[in-house]
């Protein structure tokens, strides 16, 4: 067989797989489960990577940290709790998924990290907590313009005030695949037009 019919049979072989692997995340994003987590974003834009939304899956509440034996941001497995208007929160964070399993959650591959606040003895104050998840979703692309408005509104918001989540879905792998966005109530997902 001649090499340039060799480069071809490659070239064909490795597009296939290409189109596989999105078809099957497609499918994956399409038959999970919905949620919603709080976020924040860092920054809008790259130069060389175009215009994102930079997402930091992060929430302040007044409740302690949750329990994890995992270690701050470890890879591992973290219980989601459905709260009010179909927001979830993080109750449990383990290295192995027996560990983190609670009755009535929803079990995703990923870690938490917690910054628990205490006084100068090292004792626990009433302040609000931190509770970061890595579920590994790092960015949205958007538009420049929507980044913008986006960025806006996320230094806009107060403490204990939520207008931008990420619509993440759940897959069976119990891996999360991002969605879209939902920033002050106007669903922006994602499109691959």
């Amino acid at each position: 067989m001649k090499p340039a019919w060799r480069i071809l049979i490659v070239g064909a072989i490795c597009v296939a797989g290409l189109i596989a692997m999105v078809v099957r995340e497609s499918a994956a994003r399409a038959s999970g489960t919905e949620i919603l987590l709080a976020m924040e974003a860092v920054d809008p834009r790259a130069l060389l990577q175009g215009h994102y939304v930079s997402i930091a899956l992060r929430e302040t509440r007044e409740a302690p940290c949750p329990p994890t034996t995992a270690g701050p941001g470890a890879e591992g497995w973290v219980a989601l709790q459905a709260g009010e208007g179909g927001v979830y929160h993080a109750v449990q964070g383990a290295g192995i998924p027996e560990e983190a399993e609670t009755p009535g959650a929803l079990l995703v591959r990923g870690g938490i990290d917690c910054l628990d606040n205490y006084d100068a003895n090292g004792a626990p104050t009433n302040e609000p907590v931190v509770v970061g998840l890595d579920l590994g979703i790092n960015a949205f692309y958007i538009a420049q313009d929507e980044a913008l408005r986006i960025e806006r509104i996320l230094f806009e918001q107060n403490v204990g005030e939520t207008r931008a989540y990420a619509i993440i879905s759940v897959g069976r792998d119990h891996r999360a695949r991002l969605k879209g966005l939902l920033v002050d109530g106007e669903r922006l997902e994602l499109n691959w037009n």
